[in-house]
């Protein structure tokens, strides 16, 4: 892959997690902020 495609891919990954923020939180029951920034990274 390429220097372009990896920046596409990273991008895209950031955006699906920040989509997927507020099901985490809704899903363990807790507020967004109580969750670590870096939880969603090994999800």
């Amino acid at each position: 892959a390429d220097e372009a495609e990896y920046e596409r891919i990273s991008q895209a990954l950031d955006e699906a997690t920040e989509k997927a923020k507020p099901e985490v939180a809704r899903i363990l029951d807790m507020p967004l902020a109580d969750i670590p920034a870096g939880a969603l990274d090994y999800l």
